[in-house]
């Protein structure tokens, strides 16, 4: 039996057995004893560590725990001894002299850090495909100015492509080789153009009018700023919890406590919980679970990532775990297909109409003014007509009343009430329709109108409306009590004002509309009023 230790590389944590510790702290003292003398040794150290641990993790995929001798040596021949490194990099140069293409492995897909003018996009693509980069750059600017698309193009590719950090990362992105010789070039090479660049501005006439004031000023201001930007952070992370919570809590109230939602009909607001209403629209109680599942999916999934990352940011979490993200797509393109169903379903129920007009004929005189009023049971509605399965009335639908003149019969009043539904079929919708039962209610010389439209739990809602034609002779005087405005619509009139501010007053119809009688002079020279013909008699 084999002893097992545990080390650190490269700041993860491997098990390893005797044997197999021991030729790794061999191997790694002989590369610190080989870069002794080199100013940067410790940042090639760390990036050889960093390629010692992802070998050791490929390593360990097949649920293997313990780092044993075959799999040091499977490691020391892919990054090679460090007696050999000298002897590699002159093959190497020698190589890259006599063929300037070099060696690749197996590239992947990073952003340039070292080559870019925005994101290093354009460095990346030009370094996995071995291309200038210069091309890809006026590549997309044609793209924007031909087409508009290479802005969005290359902020998608920003997203979708990583940036190469490392040193390992930057010679996957070239396709070289990883190991101790081409991590040690590479360290080199960026230490180089870090030195270049420093004595580049060293030497220019601008940095000899710095002064060490106005260098520790701009450091005073970088701190400052700094400062500010994780005060920032942690206060929008904040701002995510504590608004994904309320919409949580409220989202919670609404589908599983079964509160109310409100609904608009004929400008009065009501009340109805969300199972209720789901229900009245699909008529399937499993339609409405779904639905009901599918809404959740799709609001709950993003509101507990946007506390999850809320989190994360006020707590300074470097927590990371795809297979949570993966799961909440998962979840939420479920919650996406659901909701499509849903709709598809019910919007079927929807698909035929049909419609049909009931006359009523109003005995009233052409001296008297006929009244309109709404009734008193409708006018100070609050809460929404509960629904039961005992037959229990609610409120659904439009009620429109139109106001014209009767040019069938210049002597008669009468009342045109259309019936209009939906559903699967025609026949179905006409069903729906004529289960409406409205009716206007003549008391002397007054009609009653109910402002709503009352169906029953087992009606369900198909979109069922009532188009109320009122028809009156000409000289006819009508009056409009308050209370009326909710089902007027589009009442034409000479004055041209607003169907709610024709209501308290009295009207006379002529040949081209209703025209006011005793309306105060505000409505008469009102704003709404358009130019009247000069005609008109």
């Amino acid at each position: 039996m084999k002893k097992t230790i545990q080390t650190n590389i490269g700041g993860f944590v491997f098990n390893m057995d005797e044997d197999a510790y021991v030729a790794t702290e061999h191997y790694l003292n002989a590369l610190k004893q080989h870069f002794s003398a080199d100013e940067s040794s410790e940042e090639i150290m760390e990036d050889i560590e960093l390629r010692i641990a992802e070998i050791f993790k490929d390593t360990l995929k097949n649920s293997r725990e313990v780092i044993t001798q075959p799999d040091v040596d499977h490691m020391i021949g892919i990054m090679g001894q460090p007696e050999m490194i000298s002897e590699e990099d002159h093959a190497e140069k020698k190589t890259e002299k006599d063929n300037p293409v070099r060696p690749s492995g197996n590239k992947r897909l990073y952003r340039d850090p070292d080559n870019k003018v925005f994101g290093g996009v354009c460095g990346g693509l030009g370094a996995y495909f071995g291309i200038d980069p210069v091309i890809f750059r006026v590549l997309f600017g044609v793209m924007f100015i031909a087409w508009g698309t290479g802005v969005m193009v290359y902020i998608l590719l920003w997203i979708a492509m990583p940036k190469a950090k490392t040193t390992v990362e930057k010679l996957e992105m070239r396709g070289e080789r990883i190991n101790v010789s081409n991590i040690e070039k590479q360290v080199k090479d960026e230490v180089d153009g870090v030195k270049k660049e420093f004595n580049k501005f060293r030497n220019s006439p601008s940095s000899t009018r710095i002064g060490s004031g106005v260098q520790n000023f701009f450091q005073a201001l970088a701190d400052i700023l700094l400062r500010l930007v994780r005060i920032g952070g942690k206060v929008l992370a904040g701002i995510f919890i504590v608004v994904g919570v309320i919409i949580l809590a409220l989202l919670f109230s609404i589908v599983v406590m079964g509160r109310s939602s409100l609904i608009n009909i004929n400008g009065i607001t009501y009340h109805v919980s969300t199972t209720e209403l789901m229900n009245v629209f699909s008529g399937n109680p499993m339609i409405s679970f779904i639905s009901i599942i599918a809404l959740c999916l799709l609001i709950a999934v993003p509101l507990l990532m946007i506390i999850y990352a809320g989190i994360k940011m006020l707590f300074n979490l470097n927590y990371k775990n795809k297979w949570l993200n993966i799961s909440g797509l998962i979840l939420w393109v479920c919650g996406l297909i659901l909701a499509g169903y849903v709709a598809f379903n019910v919007a079927s129920e929807f698909k035929q109409s049909y419609s049909d007009t009931i006359e009523k004929e109003i005995l009233i005189g052409r001296n008297q003014t006929l009244v309109l009023e709404a009734h008193d049971d409708y006018k100070q509605i609050e809460d929404f007509i509960g629904v039961d399965e005992n037959g229990k009335p609610f409120p659904v639908g439009d009620i429109k009343l139109n106001i014209i003149r009767n040019q069938d019969n210049d002597s008669i009043s009468k009342l045109d009430i259309m019936r209009f539904s939906r559903g699967r079929t025609r026949d179905e919708a006409g069903m729906y329709a004529k289960k409406i039962q409205y009716d206007v209610l003549q008391t002397d010389t007054t009609l009653i109108f109910e402002p709503v439209l009352l169906m029953t739990y087992a009606d369900r809602f198909r979109d069922q409306r009532v188009q109320i034609t009122l028809k009156i002779p000409e000289k006819q005087k009508v009056y409009i009590a308050p209370g009326m405005e909710a089902i007027l619509y589009d009442v034409k009139n000479v004055l041209n004002v607003w169907d709610k501010d024709m209501v308290g007053y009295t009207w006379i119809m002529e040949k081209k509309g209703l025209n006011c009688i005793n309306c105060p002079s505000d409505i008469i020279n009102s704003k709404n009023r358009h130019q009247i013909d000069e005609d008109w008699d």
